[in-house]
This record gives structure tokens, C-alpha cells and sequence, in this order.
């Protein structure tokens, strides 16, 4: 399925966690990799799924030793990702964003406007 996207001239996006882009990694199929997090690590995760209210206990208590992996897993394989996002504030994490796809697919300039 990905590979029909790019071969159509798309761009395919996978959310995935890092085992999914170790995996994405290994098969060669030319890729970027951006990491999303935030600077207050896990407490600051914590912070906001409890501040939204949406989620279980046991949903969060999951997520937050999911995140705890892919942190470490960031800590300890810096070079792994092209691009690790700080999204502490949303209009300069998402005006981050437009620029580093802008910079990776300079078509998207072109077509449309992010």
C-alpha cells in the first residue's frame, strides 16, 4: 500500500510506534522518520492525558510505559530519526512541521499550500 502511494506521486504518513519504524527501516523503503514529543517527558505526558480527561486509568498507565520506551529508545539511538518535534507549543510545533515537509518534498511547495 505504501509503495502505491509513491508510486502514484503521493507521499504516504505512517503514525506508527518505533518498532513499526525499525521495521519500515529495515524493508529499505525510502523513508523519513519524525519523532513527536514534548520536553517535559513523561510527567509532562502524564500531565495531559490526565488533563483531558478522555482516557482510563489502565489506557494511561499503557501509554505512558509505551512512551517511556520510545523515549529511551530515542535517548539511546539519537541518529535513528531524521527529525525530532518538540511539540510544547501547537502553532510553533505545527509551523516546525510545514517546514520540515516543505524541506523533504519541495513539490508540496508547488501544489499546494500547507
Amino acid at each position: 500500500a505504501v509503495n502505491k502511494v509513491c508510486d502514484n506521486g503521493g507521499i504516504c504518513i505512517l503514525e506508527i510506534d518505533v518498532q513499526g519504524a525499525q521495521a519500515v527501516k529495515m524493508s529499505k523503503v525510502e523513508a523519513k522518520f519524525l519523532f513527536i514529543t514534548t520536553s517535559g517527558g513523561i510527567q509532562e505526558l502524564e500531565k495531559r492525558l490526565r488533563g483531558r480527561g478522555t482516557e482510563s486509568e489502565e489506557k494511561i498507565q499503557k501509554r505512558l510505559k509505551t512512551s517511556a520506551r520510545e523515549l529511551h529508545f530515542l535517548e539511546t539511538n539519537p541518529k535513528f530519526f531524521d527529525k525530532i518535534l518538540v511539540n510544547d507549543e501547537l502553532s510553533k510545533a505545527t509551523e516546525e512541521l510545514r517546514e520540515t515537509f516543505s524541506s523533504w518534498y519541495p513539490q508540496l511547495q508547488k501544489s499546494a499550500s500547507l
